[in-house]
């Protein structure tokens, strides 16, 4: 009940202040290409993904998630999505759910923690599955909570 929720909320809030948020990328040519850009772009400016492209639907996640218009979303604005991971050696681990995106590992400065969003799971998954569970990286507390409707939770 609530006093679990609670513990839940404090073992977060301690994952989230320890942890770094990282990006996979797969060639040296795409991190020459973030290099001279300065930036992280999205599959909808790169028309590219490592894992799965479908630009309507990640529309329609960002839409469900932050309430961004599916057609109508300026593309240099749309959400970069990397990991988190709390200890420094993401860089040497082999078994990351994250490797599929890619053998170069970019750590992202901390700075970044606080305008970022933590979805357990891939959040391209839990979105079409209606099973939402994400928060503000350095919130102390969940903002939000939705579990399908046939889960006992």
């Amino acid at each position: 009940g609530y006093n679990k929720r609670i513990l839940n909320e404090k073992k977060l809030a301690n994952l989230f202040s320890k942890s770094n948020i990282y990006i996979r990328i797969n060639s040296i040519e795409t991190l020459e290409k973030i290099i001279n850009c300065s930036r992280f772009k999205s599959q909808f400016e790169t028309q590219t993904s490592t894992g799965i492209y479908s630009p309507q639907i990640r529309a329609k996640i960002e839409n469900q998630l932050f309430n961004y218009s599916i057609q109508n979303f300026e593309m240099t604005k749309r959400p970069i999505y990397g990991y988190i991971h709390d200890h420094d050696d993401a860089y040497s681990e082999k078994d990351s759910a994250a490797n599929h995106y890619g053998p170069i590992v970019c750590k992202l400065k901390q700075n970044v923690n606080n305008r970022s969003t933590f979805t357990f799971g891939d959040s391209f998954a839990i979105t079409l599955n209606n099973s939402n569970y994400f928060t503000d990286i350095n919130q102390n507390h969940i903002n939000h909570l939705q579990f399908n409707n046939n889960q006992n939770n």
